[in-house]
């Protein structure tokens, strides 16, 4: 699999232990990872001198990371964790025999020291690997990353010169929130015997469905 020119290759395989100290990962992250990543490789650096794109204000370059898994599995824990702790943009490639997914996250930087809170993650689907297509589109680093997201939100995030990425991820976030207690609403009135308890949670649901309903219109 080829996602980027060979300019930007570097297939530099990253010591696991090495790694997971670096990344000050939790005990339960720990074992996942130990577990479950075969082998960890760095491998391609987008930045000027491999895409002749420009730093943006934020990011300066995209590290690529791949990780060959032993089971079709990785946890969003062990993504946000090193997402969180590794002062770098990351693009992340999970591969298991032929299939790809791939992973992305927003994150912003915290106040002091170089930690990062992760505010919402991204995958595509498993698909083999030679259908995995990304496209390098913006004028500098940091509109190639949100190009990024946008295609492995698969359209839940559009990039538009009226809204910012960050405006945009928190619509869908709360759009989601909605989603979920629109369902967990439906499913507690199917359970529920008693008919004026149905009743309010009718309610509930009617005021949530309009909510949800202007936020994807305002979206």
């Amino acid at each position: 699999m080829m996602l980027f020119s060979e300019k930007t290759q570097l297939n530099r395989i990253i010591p696991k232990a090495k790694f997971m100290k670096l990344a000050g990962l939790s005990t339960a992250v720990r074992k996942e990872f130990q577990n479950n990543v075969d082998r960890l490789i760095l491998a391609n650096i987008l930045r000027k001198d491999t895409i002749n794109i420009n730093p943006g204000k934020n990011l300066n370059e995209i590290d690529v990371f791949e990780f060959l898994l032993k089971e079709k599995t990785i946890s969003d824990n062990l993504i946000r964790e090193i997402d969180s702790a590794i002062p770098k943009y990351i693009l992340f490639v999970f591969k298991y025999k032929d299939e790809i997914q791939i992973a992305i996250s927003y994150k912003e930087k915290l106040a002091s020291g170089d930690k990062f809170k992760v505010l919402k993650i991204y995958r595509s689907e498993w698909q083999n690997e030679e259908s995995v297509l990304l496209e390098l589109n913006g004028l500098d680093l940091d509109t190639v990353f949100n190009g990024f997201i946008s295609q492995i939100s698969n359209g839940k995030i559009e990039i538009n010169e009226e809204i910012s990425i960050k405006t945009a991820i928190e619509k869908s976030v709360e759009i989601e929130k909605l989603q979920r207690k629109i369902e967990q609403l439906k499913n507690k009135i199917k359970r529920e015997p008693q008919f004026n308890r149905q009743l309010m949670f009718k309610n509930e649901l009617k005021q949530l469905q309009q909510e949800l309903n202007k936020g994807v219109a305002n979206g």
